[in-house]
């Protein structure tokens, strides 16, 4: 009897500006972010993430310039053309260091490759910087003084970075782990060392492994379980090849190695902002007023909030 029970599951995950191993998520993914959601839905965290930046959109002007840093796949420009259809805006600029080769929100919306401490910008060129869980996976110093450099007099930057006890943090350390205890496995550890097994084996064998995760994770974890199982299910319900399974147990561990990599780097990110912004690292940039919030959601932390003028 199946004990195992696999549900489709949505996670959250950070995004980065390293160009590996994100320039194979962006180019392998068709959403527009990293955390597989529409934020204009209004639920939860991703309702409060829209309103803050709707609260911002409103503040763009005719004819100027808007940058966002470590775009993506453009998630705030289509947010922000599917709340002004008709954009006002001459135009927006999704900077990554990763290639970036996805559709566009707008006919005045680019994919721009480029370095955010290095910005193929003119001085004073751009009245409006944003970014999302981006900046804090540059140098943040050198980043925001480069952000500083491309800002028009009055020129505004506004910026949600990771915050070390999200419930985005908290959910990547919970996914990390699960990763890590499944990788232990021989299933996706040797793959190959189950190659000399029947199908009917290989396949009593994987379940037995996945039921056993199952049960000695807390219950905030097992939907990590469930989403790495739903992946073992659909390899052992397509394919009747021992070998095939295998090697499919092969990528499914390169796919979690690569994931884990993705949300260890948004839990450094975070820990940089932190660093960042507690040794008050953003005093120093040359901007005449900024202020830094938490967003936060049920009173817990969703990012820091930093804005500017310059």
């Amino acid at each position: 009897m199946l004990k195992f029970q696999l549900i489709q599951h949505y996670r959250h995950e950070g995004g980065v500006m390293s160009q590996q191993p994100w320039q194979s998520y962006w180019q392998s993914h068709t959403t527009a972010n990293s955390f597989l959601h529409e934020y204009e839905s209004g639920d939860g965290p991703y309702g409060v993430i829209a309103d803050y930046w709707t609260h911002i959109f409103a503040q763009f002007g005719a004819n100027e310039q808007v940058i966002d840093l470590g775009a993506g796949n453009g998630a705030l420009s289509h947010l922000y053309v599917r709340q002004f259809p008709q954009p006002v805006i001459a135009s927006w600029q999704n900077i990554d260091f990763a290639h970036i080769q996805c559709d566009t929100a707008h006919a005045c919306v680019k994919h721009i490759q480029a370095d955010m401490h290095a910005l193929p910008l003119p001085e004073e060129s751009v009245q409006h910087a944003i970014s999302m869980y981006g900046t804090e996976y540059s140098n943040l110093p050198q980043s925001m003084r480069e952000i500083s450099r491309v800002l028009s007099s009055n020129g505004q930057v506004h910026c949600l970075l990771h915050h070390p006890d999200s419930i985005i943090s908290l959910q990547s350390r919970t996914t990390i782990n699960v990763s890590e205890a499944m990788l232990q496995t021989d299933m996706l550890s040797a793959p190959q060392t189950l190659s000399q097994l029947s199908y009917e084996q290989i396949k009593q064998h994987c379940l037995r492994t996945l039921n056993g995760q199952l049960q000695s994770v807390t219950s905030n974890a097992q939907e990590d379980v469930k989403l790495i199982g739903q992946n073992v299910f659909n390899i052992l319900q397509f394919n009747r090849s021992v070998l095939d399974i295998c090697n499919k147990l092969g990528q499914l561990s390169v796919a979690l190695h690569t994931q884990s990599a993705r949300l260890t780097q948004q839990l450094n990110a975070a820990s940089h902002a932190q660093v960042f912004f507690e040794t008050q690292g953003h005093e120093e940039i040359l901007l005449k007023n900024h202020s830094l919030e938490l967003l936060t959601y049920n009173e817990n932390p969703i990012a820091y909030a930093f804005s500017g003028i310059k």
